[in-house]
């Protein structure tokens, strides 16, 4: 069972997490956020820490493919569609960035 400073600190992170996403403006920056998240998941899952950790660090994973999503789908407006296969950064697959949508 998690303390309460284990917990803040947890609802701490996420609520960085969520707003470093809002302000993201490049496919790096929403990387980076994801493969963070996906890390840290997997550390807590390891660790075994609780499962509302693993859960929030799950939501911000799936937030930052969403946002990804919709920086591609701004890029890629005035691309060809071939083009836009390319534009998708490791990690990042067709489907899952569709999801923003």
């Amino acid at each position: 069972m998690e303390d309460a400073t284990e917990s803040s600190t947890a609802l701490v992170w996420f609520d960085q997490a969520r707003q470093a996403l809002a302000h993201a403006k490049t496919l790096d920056e929403v990387k980076d956020i994801r493969d963070k998240a996906e890390a840290l998941r997997l550390y807590t899952k390891q660790a075994g820490e609780g499962l509302e950790m693993q859960n929030w660090c799950a939501e911000i994973k799936l937030r930052a493919e969403r946002r990804a999503g919709e920086l591609l789908k701004e890029r890629a407006t005035d691309l060809h569609p071939v083009s836009r296969e390319r534009i998708l950064p490791e990690g990042i697959s067709h489907i899952k960035s569709h999801r923003a949508d």
